[in-house]
């Protein structure tokens, strides 16, 4: 009974840091990482230490990548999820909007949890 009552009392203490400092308390999904990091891109510019291209990166993720993948866990974006993409982003984006989809999707990625691709995948060597 007494290891019960200290697990719980570990998870619940995990879970309150985890709210506390804005990292998503259970899901991992694609549009709670992106969050944070456009959370952090905006604080970045804000201070005054963002790279400029930070402005892009949001919008790409806002208007393009949340959308699409946003529902989706972040391990469960397989290459065959990459494909799908690339037909949807033909007729949703414009070429400069996908110049930058290319920077950008491997940073919500690198805030969640393990990608299962090849790292070449995730820097964008794959046919889009």
């Amino acid at each position: 009974m007494d290891e019960a009552k200290q697990a719980a009392s570990d998870s619940y203490l995990e879970y309150k840091f985890r709210q506390k400092n804005g990292v998503p308390v259970v899901s991992k999904r694609f549009s709670d990482v992106a969050k944070l990091c456009i959370a952090e891109m905006n604080k970045q510019l804000e201070s005054g230490v963002g790279k400029k291209v930070y402005r892009d990166y949001v919008i790409v993720l806002e208007k393009y990548l949340i959308p699409f993948f946003g529902k989706m866990h972040v391990t469960s974006i397989t290459y065959g999820t990459l494909q799908k993409f690339a037909r949807w982003r033909i007729t949703h984006t414009s070429k400069l909007i996908m110049a930058h989809e290319g920077m950008m999707l491997p940073k919500p990625v690198k805030h969640g949890a393990d990608w299962p691709m090849p790292l070449q995948a995730a820097r964008g060597s794959f046919p889009l």
